[in-house]
């Protein structure tokens, strides 16, 4: 327990909507070193591709994993009923029903643009990973979230990138 001091004090703070300090594979390497086994496989198994198909025993990570697959649901059942397609082929699994999700869903869907859609999502995830963290400071709860916070970044990141390259272009 000792090393998550070290561990999390040394990381540099996380801000939404600013440059990652690194990426998600730095933060692998330098908990690797400081962690145990078994929470670093935990942490990797969450920040991995196909963290929505595990089935996360950690109570922290079960409310989060819980929260992204109830969003990513109600986003398919508002696209499913514009399209006039039948959703149970999209939805990944049941959990609760929440009408704050649907809210949020139809709020990003009728947003003029793509781009704002995928801020207000993100930004809605961020305040929910903030939420999740309130009374955890040195443990493995943090790291989890610091590990979920900095994969929005990189992707906001990339989003940057690839604008720039498109304006370049033009150019």
């Amino acid at each position: 327990m000792s090393n998550y001091y070290y561990l999390i004090s040394s990381l540099p703070m996380l801000q939404w909507q600013t440059r990652p300090p690194f990426n998600k594979q730095h933060l692998s390497e330098l908990s690797r070193l400081l962690i145990s086994e078994q929470d670093f496989s935990l942490l990797t198994e969450s920040l991995g591709e196909d963290w929505w198909k595990k089935e996360f025993l950690n109570p922290w990570l079960r409310k989060w994993q819980d929260f992204e697959i109830s969003l990513r649901n109600e986003l398919v059942k508002i696209r499913a009923n514009r399209r006039k397609v039948e959703t149970t082929q999209y939805l990944r699994r049941e959990t609760s029903q929440s009408y704050e999700f649907t809210q949020i869903a139809a709020h990003a869907y009728r947003l003029p643009s793509p781009q704002e859609a995928e801020q207000l999502l993100d930004l809605t995830r961020w305040q929910f990973i903030e939420e999740l963290t309130l009374g955890h400071y040195f443990d493995l709860e943090v790291l989890l979230a610091y590990g979920l916070k900095l994969t929005i970044l990189e992707r906001w990141e990339k989003i940057r990138l690839s604008e720039k390259e498109k304006l370049l272009e033009k150019l």
